[in-house]
């Protein structure tokens, strides 16, 4: 119904709304990880604690047997203060075999 549609968007405060002129900048990452329990939660908690907002997050087997990689687009960029230390975390996590960041991409 449409009218439950406008409601529940009139319901979202205004400054979540996105704003044509801007919209945030987004980074792409892919992580190789080591196929084990829990390792996802595991990652995933450094993105809820640096409050960072995944738009996508796809994995794929990994040509190498144990891994998966994770295509992962996230709301920000290098140089913001929440993506940089996600990143230096995601660095020294044991779980991680490789973290590539692929271009910022305007969206």
């Amino acid at each position: 119904n449409d009218n439950d549609l406008l409601s529940s968007m009139e319901a979202i405060p205004q400054q979540h709304r996105h704003q044509g002129e801007h919209e945030p900048i987004r980074t792409s990452l892919l992580m190789e990880l080591t196929d084990r329990l829990g390792v996802l939660h595991d990652v995933l908690r450094f993105f809820w604690k640096y409050d960072i907002n995944i738009t996508r997050i796809e994995s794929r087997p990994c040509t190498m047997m144990e891994k998966f990689d994770f295509f992962v687009d996230l709301e920000g960029q290098t140089g913001d203060d929440s993506v940089d230390q996600l990143l230096r975390d995601l660095k020294n996590f044991d779980g991680l075999d490789k973290l590539l960041i692929l271009d910022k991409k305007e969206v």
